[in-house]
């Protein structure tokens, strides 16, 4: 549920300072800080704008290097201050910054195919194999740094809409980066459940499609050459000629059986009704926990976990979990509730 609140911020944040970076007008600096700060606060990984926006403003800023430094102060301190809070919070009522354990656990080789299966789909879906799609992003990351290189290098030359152009492309391109590095960074060290799906990876998409349009754009004018974008409209038709088919299978898919647990599976699960049919009072154990309180209403809590799925740590307090539970169940005061359909979450004990 975060995820479209902090793409707001995100994206909020991206315009004005592209402002601030083609005006210096300290207002606009202020606005961009505080709408960095409240996506920060939102998500974490938002960490990741800000050593960007510090990048482009000293790459593009036009200030001197004094008024820059001045300015990153500022960044630091408006863009930090919620999440500070936010921590101090945590870490008082609960001991814990995050609600995370720091333990390491290196990458498995099929999260990053999946990975890079994912962002290749973005653009072009089902088209080869995952060295291939490695191949063909690591092409296109390398045509916009390419357009970087080229527009850094011809910045005094820009007008005040170039320079926004580039400062959104600079930034939809150092953000992308740095957003899959902080990704891959907290699965290593603070959670290991975290997917490399299409929802975690859309910023990537949505950023880099703001990177290219962008960079293109200054590109362009620079060279006065209109082919450029002719070409660019050339790779998006063909791009959307290759995903057309899936796209229509999948929104016939989503229209006929509804997605994840708005699905009719899940709208029409006798499991749940009968559960709702039963429940007086009382506990109810469950590995869909989360499912049971946003489909009835119910209060449920998760039957005991065999590990922690964030830090892979082994539960030593299983067996006396269970006992415990089992004693609940049998005695009355609580109800077992098991979903045979729920078959990804492996940390779970099995039925």
């Amino acid at each position: 549920w975060s995820e479209s609140l902090f793409l707001f911020f995100a994206f909020l944040s991206l315009i004005i300072f592209a402002r601030y970076i083609s005006t210096s007008r300290s207002h606009y600096l202020i606005l961009a800080s505080v709408a960095l700060g409240l996506g920060i606060a939102t998500r974490y990984v938002g960490i990741a704008l800000l050593p960007t926006l510090l990048a482009v403003l000293f790459f593009l800023g036009k200030q001197p290097v004094k008024s820059k430094v001045k300015a990153a102060l500022g960044i630091l301190v408006l863009a930090l201050l919620p999440i500070l809070a936010w921590t101090i919070r945590n870490l008082t009522l609960t001991n814990s910054a995050a609600n995370r354990t720091y333990n390491y656990h290196p990458l498995r080789a099929g999260k990053i195919k999946a990975m890079i299966d994912v962002l290749h789909d973005f653009f072009i879906s089902n088209a080869g194999s995952w060295q291939l799609h490695a191949i063909e992003l690591v092409l296109l990351l390398g045509g916009l740094i390419f357009l970087m290189v080229y527009i850094l290098h011809r910045k005094t030359q820009l007008d005040d809409i170039q320079t926004r152009a580039a400062a959104n492309g600079l930034t939809g391109v150092l953000f992308s980066v740095l957003y899959l590095v902080i990704l891959l960074v907290s699965i290593t060290f603070l959670d290991a459940s975290t997917p490399l799906d299409e929802r975690l990876l859309l910023p990537f998409f949505l950023f880099m499609v703001i990177a290219v349009f962008s960079l293109v754009s200054v590109y362009a004018r620079q060279k006065n050459n209109r082919l450029v974008w002719v070409v660019l409209l050339a790779l998006f038709l063909l791009a959307a000629r290759f995903n057309l088919s899936d796209m229509l299978t999948t929104a016939r898919d989503f229209r006929q059986n509804g997605i994840a647990f708005n699905s009719v599976k899940w709208n029409n699960s006798a499991t749940l009704s009968k559960l709702e049919e039963l429940h007086r009072d009382g506990d109810v154990y469950s590995n869909g926990s989360d499912i049971i309180p946003y489909k009835t209403g119910i209060k449920s809590t998760s039957i005991p976990l065999l590990y922690s799925p964030t830090s892979l740590l082994p539960n030593e307090d299983y067996d006396w979990q269970v006992q415990l539970m089992c004693e609940e169940v049998s005695q009355g005061d609580a109800l077992l509730v098991y979903f045979d359909t729920i078959q990804w979450r492996d940390y779970y004990p099995v039925e």
